[in-house]
């Protein structure tokens, strides 16, 4: 060894390794998409496709046969959301080795590969659900309606699913239940259906019930002379 005459070289650790030696080959391999990092918070990978599927290598004979696949170099998707599905295809160099088993143990072989590879990522909101409890519902009827309403239910319950980053937002006042009883004449009683107005893309999950009400005519007040 070349060492400076000031310095004694006392021991070398560890003292031997393995050198595998063998004839090179070309193979085929599954390209594997490596991947770093989170998308944005809200925002879920939903789908990847990877473009070619396989690649050419060169590598050791007696080890690249026992290689399936190799990775791609990490690609960053820290913050990513779905903006950046307009930027695909992204082109990706492919990292220079293979992984393989030996006993109990994983070994990095050096291979050589010259390709690249293209990738596209479909990014989605993360979809989510909520639960709301004792929404009050309305009775929608015109300004001059003669009869008194009477629901038998005045609350009702509501799950509701869509993009997380709304669904965190979303409170009572943003939820409208209500029954339709414009057509509704005495006597009684009926049963109508809960509508619902909700905020742009979130949708009940379960149907909705009916409520089960009365109705009659408006006492009217008796003048006294």
């Amino acid at each position: 060894m070349n060492l400076p005459s000031a310095v004694k070289l006392v021991s070398v650790y560890p003292d031997r390794v393995d050198v595998l030696l063998g004839k090179l080959q070309q193979k085929k391999l599954k390209v594997n998409l490596q991947k770093k990092g989170e998308p944005a918070i809200g925002y879920a990978i939903s789908n990847e496709f990877v473009f070619p599927g396989e690649i050419e290598v060169i590598g050791p004979l007696n080890m690249l046969k026992e290689a399936s696949f190799i990775n791609t170099v990490p690609i960053d998707i820290g913050g990513i959301t779905i903006d950046q599905n307009r930027t695909f295809p992204w082109r990706i160099g492919i990292d220079q080795k293979v992984i393989v088993k030996r006993g109990d143990k994983n070994v990095s072989v050096p291979v050589t590969c010259n390709e690249e590879v293209q990738v596209w990522l479909q990014i989605v909101e993360q979809q989510d659900t909520r639960f709301f409890e004792k929404i009050k519902i309305k009775v929608m009827r015109p300004a001059e309606y003669p009869y008194e309403i009477k629901p038998q239910d005045e609350y009702a319950n509501i799950r509701v699913k869509g993009p997380k980053l709304v669904l965190d937002k979303l409170n009572t006042e943003d939820v409208v239940l209500y029954i339709d009883v414009t057509s509704l004449k005495p006597p009684g009683p009926y049963k109508q259906p809960i509508k619902c107005d909700l905020p742009k893309n979130v949708e009940l999950v379960d149907k909705l019930p009916e409520v089960r009400l009365d109705i009659r005519e408006k006492m009217r007040s008796l003048e006294v002379k």
